[in-house]
C-alpha cells in the first residue's frame, strides 16, 4: 500500500507489533513492564512510543525491544496475560506539525478524546485507530483494512494529493 508523498503525513516502519492483554493479573506484575494508567505511554530511548495502553487492561506494544519482549512472554508463560503477534494489524503513520493536527480536529474532538492522557483509541474518518501526540505532531496506528479508507478521508478533505 503505497502512502502518497506528502509533508503532511509520513509512514512509520514497525519492526514488528504486538498486544498485550492482562485481564486478571495484578498491577504490581505489570507495573514493571506496562503503564497502567489508561492512555500512559512508556517510551523508548529514542523518544518512539513503547508502550501505550490503549483500553482497560490492554497494551498496544509496536516495534519492541528484545528485553521487553522477553519480558512480556515471561508474564504470559506465568499466566500473566496474553501476548499476541498483530503483526499487521496496524499501519504507523506520523501526522506532522499543524496540517497533522488540523486533519485530526477535522474528525475528532482532540482536546476530549485525549484529556491530558498520552494516547487514545478512537475512530478516525470511521476508521479505527490510536493517537498518540508527539513533540512535532501525532503518532497513528490506523488499523490496515481501514488505510486506504483514512487516506481517501483526507484526501477528499485536500490534505494530501
Amino acid at each position: 500500500m503505497t502512502l502518497p508523498e506528502s509533508d503532511l503525513l509520513r509512514r512509520r516502519t514497525l519492526d514488528a507489533c504486538f498486544e498485550f492483554v492482562a485481564p486478571t493479573a495484578q498491577p504490581d506484575v505489570l507495573s514493571a513492564y506496562l503503564p497502567l494508567s489508561p492512555g500512559d505511554v512508556r517510551f523508548d530511548e529514542a523518544g518512539n512510543a513503547a508502550t501505550l495502553s490503549i483500553a482497560p487492561r490492554r497494551w498496544l506494544i509496536p516495534s519492541p525491544t528484545d528485553t521487553l519482549l522477553r519480558r512480556l512472554r515471561e508474564l504470559a508463560k506465568r499466566g500473566c496475560g496474553t501476548l499476541t503477534d498483530v503483526d499487521g494489524k496496524w499501519q504507523a503513520l506520523h501526522a506532522e506539525g499543524p496540517d497533522g493536527r488540523r486533519l485530526l480536529e477535522s474528525t475528532i474532538d482532540l482536546n476530549e478524546t485525549l484529556n491530558q492522557r498520552g494516547c487514545a483509541s478512537t475512530v478516525l474518518f470511521d476508521c479505527p485507530a490510536i493517537i498518540a501526540p508527539r513533540d512535532t505532531g501525532f503518532d497513528l496506528w490506523v488499523a490496515s483494512s481501514y488505510l486506504q479508507s483514512f487516506l481517501a478521508a483526507a484526501r477528499l478533505l485536500g490534505f494530501i494529493e
